[in-house]
């Protein structure tokens, strides 16, 4: 395991190493505007099956994934009128859309209902790696499944303990105090449906 702190090298040279990693098949701790992350490359099967066995996670409770402009969506989820309008307000930040997946989704993210969970973040770093890796990545908290996400780098890798070992690099950007992850909602239907009220409100978005 590799740490890597942002203070330190600055953006780009850690975006550069995480985005390195992803293609190689790897599993990166990152920062994001909520809580810290797990990545992995989205469209690598076996990269995905080893993101859940480090949360102790069952496969048919797939990962969010991380793009980097509400236009790239669209490669993997079928927005209508609702998703756009909601993207256009709250995207990039801590909403993520439910959508009908496209043919280029893996089984490894697609949930059982056809459907597939994307998310534009708007962390600095998120935007710098989207911007290097050119690709999707998961966004799942940094914990294991059944335990709540921890805000620092240390409490995350105590919290997995050995397995942590399982983590090829870390991006160490400080305490993530605010410990919410993203509000999920639900856009199959142009009625949308709040999966999980998080970071954002179901007041300010108007739901």
């Amino acid at each position: 395991m590799k740490i890597v702190r942002i203070g330190e090298v600055g953006l780009e040279h850690a975006a550069q190493e995480a985005a390195w990693v992803l293609s190689e098949g790897g599993i990166v701790l990152y920062p994001t505007e909520t809580v810290y992350g797990l990545g992995v490359n989205a469209t690598n099967t076996q990269a995905l099956r080893g993101l859940y066995h480090l949360k102790n996670r069952d496969l048919h409770k797939t990962a969010l994934i991380a793009v980097g402009s509400s236009a790239e969506i669209e490669h993997y989820g079928v927005m209508n009128t609702t998703a756009h309008a909601l993207a256009k307000r709250f995207l990039p930040g801590p909403l993520t859309l439910v959508l009908p997946a496209t043919e280029r989704v893996l089984e490894g993210v697609i949930r059982d209902d056809g459907t597939v969970g994307v998310r534009v973040p708007s962390d600095a770093f998120c935007v710098t790696l989207a911007r290097q890796f050119k690709g999707a990545y998961t966004s799942t908290s940094a914990n294991i499944s059944t335990l709540p996400p921890a805000g620092s780098v240390q409490d995350i890798l105590a919290q997995f303990g050995e397995s942590a070992s399982a983590i090829s690099l870390v991006i160490d950007d400080g305490e993530r105090s605010k410990g919410t992850p993203s509000t999920i909602v639900s856009c199959v239907t142009e009625t949308p449906v709040i999966l999980r009220e998080g970071a954002l409100s179901r007041e300010e978005l108007g739901l």
